[in-house]
């Protein structure tokens, strides 16, 4: 018996999830990823409302999130918010995960058992 696994997806690889430089230029925060791609999002999509007013231009690349300065101190962005608010495809492959039933031992189909 052979079992087949799952295609690799961009999101399943390290470069696809790695931020390597960030910036904030005419009122878009720009994210530049290892595997190449840049993404310009307009802020009000990354923090939720009535969080602290971030300082934008101030933000900077930590690995895998940004980090934005406020009056509340440092507010973390992971990469999946960015890429889900930029990647049609990923944000799809989210809300389908998210979807699927729990079942009694809290995990998802195809999950494993830690």
């Amino acid at each position: 018996m052979t079992t087949t696994s799952p295609a690799m997806r961009p999101w399943d690889t390290m470069e696809y999830q790695r931020i390597v430089a960030a910036s904030y230029q005419d009122g878009q925060v720009i994210v530049g990823f290892a595997n190449g791609d840049v993404v310009r999002l307009f802020p009000r999509t990354l923090v939720a409302p009535g969080a602290p007013e971030p300082n934008w231009p101030m933000l900077y690349a930590d690995e895998f999130h940004l980090v934005v300065p406020s009056s509340a101190g440092e507010l973390e962005i992971p990469w999946d918010v960015i890429r889900s608010h930029s990647d049609p495809a990923y944000d799809a492959y989210w809300a389908e995960v998210v979807s699927e039933p729990v079942d009694r031992a809290g995990k998802r189909r195809g999950e494993r058992a830690s």
